[in-house]
């Protein structure tokens, strides 16, 4: 089987990070047309084209020795000699097909912004959401709420891609 189109043949969201990577964050992309991943200051995230000796070869050449990646797949990571599987578990896409009405409380959320970046940071370290970033306010579209001028809670954009965007640090 063709494994470049085979690739192409898939649903997007079967390869969410590949296919923001070469599409909606281009822009954030480092590395070629077989392994690419986000600036290790933005997202632990990264991706193969396929699973293929070259492919993670490729990616390889992008990471430090000791380095952790993230990648979102459809099947269980065929690792190389010599690379280390810390985790492999199965999750869930939820897609909402229509946003709910907003609610009245509306008033008590707003952006965030770089100077925000310290709190947005303290909160999630102690909350754990997933990994967050010196730039990962760089996805945009974070939104939080504060209570006595600290912030309480948040939520943000992550992966983007043609027709998709991941709500993500909430």
């Amino acid at each position: 089987m063709n494994t470049e189109i085979a690739v192409n043949e898939q649903h997007p969201l079967d390869h969410p990070i590949w296919h923001a990577l070469s599409t909606v964050h281009a822009h954030f992309a480092e590395g070629d047309e077989l392994a690419k991943r986000y600036p290790a200051d933005v997202s632990p995230l990264a991706a193969v084209r396929e699973q293929s000796p070259q492919a993670y070869a490729s990616l390889g050449k992008l990471l430090t020795r000791d380095e952790v990646t993230v990648f979102f797949l459809d099947a269980s990571p065929r690792v190389p000699k010599g690379w280390r599987l810390l985790h492999d578990f199965e999750m869930h896409q939820m897609i909402c097909h229509a946003p709910p009405p907003a609610a009245d409380h509306e008033s008590l959320i707003e952006p965030l912004s770089a100077p925000d970046i310290p709190q947005m940071r303290q909160l999630a370290e102690a909350t754990e959401p997933g990994p967050f970033r010196s730039r990962t306010i760089e996805f945009g579209g974070y939104l939080g709420i504060r209570d006595a001028g600290r912030l309480v809670a948040m939520t943000g954009q992550r992966l983007s891609l043609p027709g998709f965007t991941e709500v993500s640090a909430v």
